[in-house]
């Protein structure tokens, strides 16, 4: 137990140094897969990668997997795991959905535009699903 505990703050630790990595895009001219960078304040943020949006995409609606030439057929047990956790989370936070909504709108005006409130959340929610899931994986290994 005590492992588990040091690894997870190990973990913890880790990903909290890595909000101050800065914008990934600022001085790049490679841009093979553009990750929108979410500024948490003048110091902290986070890229969230392109593909992100096809993984939450799957997990909310898994029929993808079954449509020929959907890029991410070859992870669908990720992506199942991605629906179990998202939906999970989704319920849990309900109380907070209008902040979620809040959040999403302004940290990603362009896509909130696209999609309505609820989705929105349900992305954000999808996105913390995935996080999570890559924490355990990581104790895991």
């Amino acid at each position: 137990m005590n492992k588990i505990v040091v690894y997870l703050l190990l973990i913890g630790f880790i990903a909290f140094t890595f909000l101050f990595s800065g914008d990934p895009n600022k001085n790049s001219t490679l841009k093979l897969c553009p990750a929108k960078y979410v500024s948490l304040n003048k110091y902290m943020g986070f890229p969230v990668n392109c593909d992100a949006f096809a993984f939450i995409g799957g997990a909310i609606q898994p029929s993808y997997l079954l449509k020929p030439g959907y890029e991410r057929q070859s992870r669908p047990l990720y992506i199942l795991m991605g629906r179990v956790a998202g939906y999970t989370i989704y319920y849990i936070t309900y109380p907070i959905h209008k902040r979620l909504q809040q959040f999403a709108e302004h940290k990603f005006p362009a896509e909130s535009k696209s999609i309505d409130a609820e989705k929105a959340t349900l992305y954000v929610t999808f996105y913390i699903g995935y996080i999570l899931i890559n924490i355990i994986l990581l104790l895991f290994s």
